[in-house]
């Protein structure tokens, strides 16, 4: 098993084979192949998935998520389950296109809910009646975000549809603009070399890790 524990770790090229991972710091997954047994993200880590790539792996989260780049879509090549610690921050900059026009998450497998859906309007966006997105996608869904946090002055209402999509109806009756969440920042820290060895240049993007 790999554990990421500290720092930001900015994750660009190679490969990460094996059988479990677990990210305690501020993990940012740029490009790369995935494939894993297991991915847990803690109570303290907050993963940052830039690239619509598809991660195999048993997607857990406790901690934070922000997919994209803002916006972007985060595919799970697996299930996905959030506990109850956990927060899925998804950004929303228009109704149109998952991925493009706001953030999304799909996974081939199931998706268990629970936890904080956290909601940010993008570049001046104020949503109207009737504006709809269909945030999450996946072989079936179970449970439910035990609660959603709107931007000020805004609301709307959740619905888990067939096959699994979860969709939002937002409206709100003031403009809010949010800047986008950054990720952390490539020199704030540390860099990650994927042979796992953390070094402060740049990141390798020919070498692979391997779990155990």
């Amino acid at each position: 098993d790999t554990n990421f524990d500290a720092g930001t770790i900015l994750w660009s090229g190679g490969q990460i084979t094996g059988s479990a991972l677990t990210n305690e710091a501020n993990l940012v997954w740029q490009s790369g192949s995935v494939s894993l047994t297991d991915f847990t993200n803690t109570s303290t880590g907050t993963f940052f998935p830039q690239t619509s790539d598809n991660f195999q792996a048993k997607v857990t989260n406790n901690g934070v998520i922000s997919p994209g780049t803002s916006p972007g879509l985060f595919n799970i090549d697996g299930n996905f389950t959030q506990g109850p610690s956990g927060t899925l921050l998804l950004e929303l900059a228009s109704p149109g296109t998952a991925g493009v026009d706001y953030d999304a998450v799909s996974a081939i497998g199931t998706m268990s809910l629970d936890g904080n859906l956290q909601l940010v309007f993008l570049n001046g966006y104020t949503p109207s009646s009737g504006d709809a997105f269909n945030l999450l996608s996946s072989s079936g869904t179970t449970g439910d975000f035990a609660s959603v946090q709107f931007p000020p002055e805004s609301d709307g209402t959740l619905a888990i549809g067939a096959g699994g999509v979860v969709s939002l109806d937002v409206f709100t009756t003031a403009s809010t603009t949010t800047t986008p969440t950054a990720a952390p920042s490539a020199t704030a820290d540390a860099q990650l070399d994927i042979t796992g060895e953390v070094v402060t240049g740049n990141t390798s993007t020919d070498d692979s890790l391997s779990t155990s």
